[in-house]
């Protein structure tokens, strides 16, 4: 971990208005150093470049893109994870649909979210049996409908709101 102990040191030696130009060594991949630089000037102002030559981004970039071979949908509504889970089985029990589930499972805040094969249409029946059998189940398809994008922000906090970070979005983007 000498680079590791070295960017720090870059770091530390670095003022925030600077610009800091790092080249990548085939010692790590770009991924990690791009990560490790993330982590190191997470809450610096610091602009940090990373370069590297043509031929090894030519060399990572063939078939180096990453498909989500699963699709997904958050369920919840006003009831335990357990009474969720019940509804859902009973809804989805005669639909052919339901092959194309891989797990079912439960996060942090009671939610549930059903992982299925990359197959539209059967997440679309499934969400369709769901909403028709079952009163008050909300659910929210995930992955490739192209309303969901993610977004790094840097110097956000564990107490960061979702107000917090709509506003500070409105105030950047002028609207």
């Amino acid at each position: 971990m000498d680079i590791w102990r070295r960017l720090k040191a870059l770091k530390e030696e670095t003022r925030e208005d600077q610009k800091v130009a790092i080249h990548h060594l085939q010692e790590h991949t770009i991924e990690w150093l791009r990560k490790a630089i993330e982590v190191i000037f997470h809450e610096s102002i610091t602009m940090v470049e990373i370069h590297t030559t043509n031929a090894y981004k030519e060399k990572t970039s063939k078939g180096d893109t990453k498909v989500r071979p699963t699709l997904g949908m958050v369920v919840s509504g006003g009831a335990t994870y357990k009474e969720i889970l019940g509804k859902v089985k009973t809804a989805v029990a005669g639909n052919e649909a339901r092959k194309a589930i891989r797990t079912i499972k439960s996060t942090k805040d009671g939610k549930m979210v059903i992982v299925f094969d990359k197959d539209q249409k059967a997440v679309s029946d499934i969400q369709k049996a769901l909403k028709e059998s079952v009163e008050g189940l909300r659910t929210r398809q995930i992955g490739e409908d192209g309303r969901t994008e993610t977004l790094h922000v840097r110097g956000m906090d564990m107490e960061c709101t979702r107000e917090d970070l709509r506003q500070a979005l409105q105030e950047k983007l002028g609207h």
